[in-house]
């Protein structure tokens, strides 16, 4: 049996009766108390999680550790090269189940399904009008 708890990921094996927790739950906690123990150096910004500290420097550094070798394009972020070599090789993992269209992101499928379903979860706090999209409910605000 699986279970998702609080993005806690819970396996329970039944024939051993071992019970795993992962991730461990501090980092998770600290989404919770709003804790924020890891700081930017350069700009004083502070993060819940060590790893998104580390890619925020980057930023300020221009550090791009990761590299396609298709067309040796660098990236700060290694989903960023993720998405990118998707472009090189067509990969498109997320598919609509009302339409069979298919995407290269999850949240381009997120937005694409909004289309089928009429879902508007982005609505203006000065009008009630309500979007599909982050970005079309930030554009219509200016």
């Amino acid at each position: 049996m699986m279970s998702i708890v609080c993005r806690t990921l819970i396996v329970l094996k039944f024939s051993r009766m071992l019970l795993y927790l992962v991730p461990s739950s501090s980092s998770f906690d600290r989404l919770h108390t709003g804790e924020t123990p890891f700081q930017c150096s350069y700009c004083q910004k502070k993060f819940t999680r060590k790893e998104h500290l580390t890619n925020h420097v980057r930023l300020h550094t221009g550090e791009t550790p990761f590299q396609c070798s298709y067309c040796q394009k660098k990236f700060t972020r290694k989903e960023h090269l993720t998405y990118h070599v998707r472009l090189h090789t067509g990969e498109t993992p997320f598919q609509c189940t009302y339409c069979q269209k298919k995407f290269t992101r999850k949240e381009h499928l997120t937005n694409h399904v909004r289309l089928h379903t009429g879902e508007t979860p982005y609505q203006c706090t000065y009008c009630d009008k309500k979007f599909t999209r982050k970005e079309h409910l930030t554009n219509h605000v200016r």
